[in-house]
């Protein structure tokens, strides 16, 4: 350390610099317009802590440290002991700002930060759920035997244009065989007695195979329902023939329903038409 104080010039070749750090630059100033992506809350930076401690050595507050004029880093245990402060306060400001900025949900980085901000209105964000996607494999025809696809299989879609491709896996083991390749949906089921009664909840109707019925609307109808003692006489709504599937959807006055006897149905045989439901679905 240098006893006298020289107050040369900083250009001057004998200045010794104990005049130098005359100005406190911390705190900096933490006001931040609205709108920016960042907060800036930072109080200094280590040159700028360093810089005001310097300059409190000059100050008058402290008088004793009057005598330490030198303000070499290198040279000087004092000022290298500042310069260790002033990295110390740096680290600190710097997380500092790194909480504050932790504390906004517009420029909250850490997914932490960001559920923490939702529970504060009573959000709590819902687990990630796997997407899923229904798979068709394809046996070689030559392949007789069954196979089994082991679970964990991976499968890759065809991407469109600016998409990428997404990967799937199977989620269980799975048997395969070549003549499932032609596997087709049922497209129809039985007709019961239940089913014609109920139709669609509001009216009654009954499916027969081809589309050349020769019903008409008003015209009569006896279905013999298996098991029943005597068939049930109803009359014709609608007639909606169906040539793509070769069926004819008759739809049924419910109200019309009755009854008949044994006898009114030998009577009437001749100007029935009488269908067995479920011997002509």
């Amino acid at each position: 350390m240098k006893a006298d104080c020289c107050c040369q010039p900083s250009t001057h070749p004998a200045a010794c610099g104990c005049c130098e750090g005359v100005e406190a630059l911390t705190p900096l100033s933490t006001a931040n317009r609205p709108g920016l992506p960042a907060l800036s809350y930072r109080i200094g930076t280590h040159a700028t802590f360093l810089e005001t401690m310097r300059a409190r050595l000059s100050s008058s507050d402290y008088p004793k440290l009057a005598e330490l004029t030198t303000r070499d880093v290198n040279d000087d245990p004092a000022i290298t002991l500042l310069d260790a402060w002033a990295t110390v306060a740096d680290v600190l400001t710097f997380y500092q700002e790194r909480i504050a900025n932790e504390g906004y949900l517009r420029i909250a980085t850490e997914l932490r930060s960001v559920q923490e901000l939702a529970r504060l209105v009573g959000y709590q964000p819902r687990p990630g759920v796997a997407s899923s996607v229904y798979l068709a494999y394809t046996l070689d025809d030559n392949f007789k035997e069954e196979v089994i696809v082991p679970k964990g299989a991976r499968s890759q879609s065809i991407p469109g244009p600016r998409e990428l491709p997404q990967s799937f896996e199977t989620s269980e083991d799975l048997k395969a065989r070549a003549r499932w390749n032609h596997l087709r949906p049922r497209m129809t089921q039985p007709q019961t007695a239940e089913s014609i009664r109920q139709g669609d909840g509001k009216n009654a109707w009954i499916y027969l195979k081809g589309i050349s019925t020769n019903l008409e609307p008003n015209g009569p109808l006896l279905i013999d329902f298996l098991g029943n003692d005597e068939p049930q006489f109803f009359r014709v709504k609608e007639v909606l023939p169906d040539s793509a599937a070769d069926h004819t959807q008759v739809i049924l006055q419910t109200e019309s329903t009755r009854q008949v006897s044994g006898t009114a149905i030998m009577a009437t045989k001749e100007r029935l038409s009488f269908v067995e439901a479920l011997g002509n679905l």
